[in-house]
């Protein structure tokens, strides 16, 4: 399959779908092309990356940072980032506030101080009693 690159192109992740090296992302994983029809395949992504770049000049491809931000959250992460384990309720959508408590090899994230303490306790008592298999046998 052709791959489509930016030579000219702005820092990575100032614009999504365009990988560090330049590389444009225009399908899904899995998409099939008719490859008795190279000249077709061509075409067609060739299109997608016009569209691409000017859905990206016109700010229309910015909610792909937001659907996809998983994805690109992970790109932006240097190599020897820190866990961070999230106890937030995933069901409150709406924008607030959240507390951060920062340790020397993860990062917790919570909704109030009091939550991030009893999780602080509980992490303490599990590592001075922890619990065995042969518990649960």
């Amino acid at each position: 399959m052709p791959r489509i690159a930016l030579v000219d192109r702005p820092k990575f992740l100032e614009w999504p779908h365009v990988e560090i090296d330049g590389l444009l992302c225009l399908h899904p994983d899995g998409t099939s092309f008719d490859v008795d029809d190279p000249v077709r395949v061509l075409q067609t992504l060739l299109i997608w990356a016009t569209e691409l770049v000017e859905d990206c000049l016109s700010g229309r491809a910015d909610g792909d940072f937001i659907s996809e931000f998983n994805t690109y959250w992970d790109y932006s992460l240097p190599e020897r980032a820190k866990t961070c384990f999230s106890l937030l309720d995933l069901t409150n959508c709406a924008s607030r506030e959240v507390m951060v408590w920062r340790g020397k090899t993860n990062n917790i994230v919570g909704e109030t101080p009091e939550q991030l303490f009893r999780r602080a306790i509980s992490a303490a008592a599990s590592a001075a009693n922890p619990i065995r298999e042969s518990e649960f046998a």
